[in-house]
């Protein structure tokens, strides 16, 4: 395992630790139940890191269909707390070309 890979998950447990700490009062839920919502939230996070580094790996893009915010500046790279796995498409270069054409962008 990488260095890299070892101090995300190190992170995403100590964040998920706290959060339960901050949310279980507020929203009346156990203390596991909190646990295992944001450990959901965790291991969704990383099945859609997965997912990107595949198509990226293969020569493809990566095309968030998902809601957005102002705030959200790339929810490929910093993926939001609500996204699912279907709001991401692995698509070619060319198609995301031809995208731009027909929407006017090109």
């Amino acid at each position: 395992m990488s260095n890299t890979k070892l101090i995300h998950q190190s992170v995403s447990v100590f964040s998920i630790l706290v959060s339960v700490q901050l949310t279980g009062c507020a929203a009346n839920l156990t203390e596991d139940e909190v646990f295992e919502q944001q450990y959901a939230a965790v291991e969704r996070k990383e099945m859609i890191r997965e997912f990107v580094n595949a198509c990226e790996a293969n020569d493809n893009v990566v095309i968030y269909t998902g809601p957005s915010t102002q705030r959200l500046r790339d929810p490929i790279k910093r993926i939001p707390k609500h996204a699912n796995r279907s709001d991401y498409q692995c698509t070619t270069t060319n198609e995301v070309e031809r995208m731009q054409v027909e929407m006017g962008f090109r």
